[in-house]
């Protein structure tokens, strides 16, 4: 292949920006794309989970192996996976995450604390009680801190404990509210939405 033809090559295989910017604004609205990802997410923090417990169980004193320091990133997952599905609703209910080929995301007040799940589900208008409150505030911490970093942006960033009773009830089954909420929306005249 002559250099000429390898650059006509390129050419076709290379998407314009106008393509780029619909393409991305298409992917950026599409419902059914955030919920891929949530479930993405969630797949990974589940088998995240499992082999930290599987190699927590068979667990002889020192050393450990590093899968078992993986709970701050198991949440972190689980969070981004919330995130995605909060986005999925927003998006059912009329909203659009991105447009003219740049990500607007759902409006937030206060700039400085995107991913915050317990405000981005207010401005969605997804009802919480208390529990759930103050289990998505310790997520939404973990997941702009230790679940991917050492520290948090700040010294005040507060890290808040985690517990498996938060993980394994009452925030899957707040997963699935989400998820039947979407149902809801998509297919609102399905018989087993009732």
């Amino acid at each position: 292949m002559t250099a000429e033809e390898f650059n006509e090559c390129l050419k076709r295989t290379v998407i314009d920006e106008s393509d780029a910017i619909k393409d991305h604004t298409q992917l950026g609205n599409d419902p059914f794309r955030w919920e891929i990802t949530a479930r993405s997410l969630f797949a990974a923090s589940q088998a995240l989970k499992s082999e930290r417990e599987r190699v927590q169980s068979t667990l002889k004193p020192r050393p450990a192996p590093e899968i078992i320091t993986t709970l701050w990133i198991d949440v972190m997952l689980t969070a981004f996976g919330i995130e995605c599905l909060i986005k999925s609703i927003w998006i059912l209910q009329g909203h659009q995450l991105a447009r003219d080929g740049k990500y607007v995301g759902i409006p937030n007040k206060e700039k400085e604390k995107p991913h915050d799940l317990v405000k981005m589900c207010d401005t969605a208008g997804i009802p919480l009680n208390q529990r759930e409150v103050d289990a998505l505030r310790r997520m939404s911490d973990i997941g702009k801190s230790v679940g991917r970093y050492p520290i948090g942006k700040s010294a005040v960033t507060q890290l808040r404990y985690w517990s498996s009773k938060d993980g394994d009830n009452l925030i899957e089954k707040f997963v699935a509210r989400l998820k039947a909420q979407i149902r809801k929306m998509r297919y609102p005249n399905d018989s087993r939405n009732r």
